[in-house]
């Protein structure tokens, strides 16, 4: 069996032997996992309340913002969107796009933050408050398992429906006359929402208002192909082998890539969704020194190895899959930079060179 493995790991990546053959990495990589779980998994449910709406009566989300969420405001010409990591804290990604307003001049006045809370329901440390929507599996990929409260009563909601709504309300002009933009920024398990989101959600903004999703060093990304990249080669791409296929089974269903979609999803023209996001203005920043591939958060799924060793790693092989997949004029709406100095660390690829640009320059005509 661990011959097999290393047959299927050196037509992949070098990474893949070291972890079958490194029982010591291994041991080492599921005590830092478990030390992760015990001080990142503490948050505190978010002081505000996002009211989900008249079909769940009684439904609502955590969250954190900057200003009243339903009052109209002229001054108002950004939305600010911050999506937690899977350490769920809401509020330290409040604070994150609050840095990140701060050193750009008079944003502050102009920008209202919102930073959502989309809990897992295992890491809730505290007595689930009535109506309080959260989620059986991760919500950053889709799930439609949303519970409402301590009954557990499911709303069949996904993170992204959540999102479908809450940005239609809040890009709407009556609300915001002055809106121009709304951006999503995620970092982490957050940049794996927003990445996926721009893949496929159904938010779209008024007339004069631009969206920019920033996606900030995430472990995985969803392919919009079957293809992924050769090993040994200067960025080719294709198929994966029947035997890397049969090694990592999950490596191109949702998540990772577009088959055996979720409920949001199915029913929809790929083929449309996949074009468009071509179209999208997604920026992807990763640090210089997120390189790290016995990171405890780092996802380490077959299907995650087979898109790099580490984040870094696989922001690059992906950007480069997407000017092989769609072409040159995909870097018109589509960047990728790397934050020098920085780890794997939200607030500090936010507050970046290449992340203020990526979340306030304005977008390109």
């Amino acid at each position: 069996m661990s011959s097999q493995k290393n047959s299927i790991a050196s037509e992949s990546f070098e990474v893949h032997q070291r972890f079958v053959n490194s029982s010591r990495s291994i041991v080492l990589a599921l005590l830092l996992s478990c030390c992760f779980a015990v001080s990142a998994f503490g948050a505190k449910i978010a002081p505000q309340k996002y009211l989900i709406g008249p079909k769940h009566p009684g439904a609502w989300l955590p969250c954190k913002g900057s200003h009243p969420l339903d009052q109209r405001n002229t001054e108002i010409t950004r939305i600010f969107f911050s999506i937690h990591s899977s350490g769920f804290d809401a509020i330290q990604y409040y604070g994150n796009a609050e840095a990140a307003v701060a050193k750009v001049s008079g944003a502050g006045k102009e920008t209202v933050i919102v930073a959502p809370q989309f809990f897992e329901k295992k890491h809730i440390k505290e007595k689930i408050p009535a109506g309080m929507v959260h989620w059986k599996v991760s919500p950053y990929r889709g799930s439609s398992l949303a519970l409402n409260g301590p009954a557990a009563k499911g709303v069949r909601l996904s993170a992204f429906d959540v999102l479908d709504q809450w940005l239609q309300q809040m890009a709407d002009k009556k609300l915001y006359p002055n809106l121009k933009d709304v951006v999503l920024v995620g970092h982490s398990a957050g940049g794996q929402l927003v990445q996926r989101y721009a893949l496929v959600g159904k938010f779209q903004p008024p007339e004069g208002v631009d969206v920019r999703y920033v996606v900030c060093a995430p472990s995985s990304f969803a392919y919009p192909t079957a293809e992924r990249w050769v090993p040994g080669t200067s960025y080719r791409f294709a198929i994966p082998s029947q035997k890397v296929r049969e090694w990592a089974p999950a490596y191109n269903k949702w998540g990772y890539g577009m088959e055996d979609p979720y409920s949001y999803i199915r029913g929809r023209d790929l083929k449309k969704l996949l074009k468009d996001y071509a179209r999208k203005h997604v920026f992807y920043i990763c640090g210089e020194r997120d390189n790290d591939p016995n990171n405890s958060s780092l996802s380490k799924t077959n299907a995650a190895m087979l898109q790099g060793r580490q984040r870094l790693e696989r922001m690059t092989i992906f950007y480069k899959y997407l000017q092989h997949a769609y072409g040159q004029s995909i870097t018109k709406s589509q960047s990728f930079a790397v934050a020098a100095g920085v780890a794997h660390y939200g607030k500090g690829n936010m507050t970046s060179e290449p992340g203020l640009r990526f979340l306030f320059a304005p977008i390109p005509e």
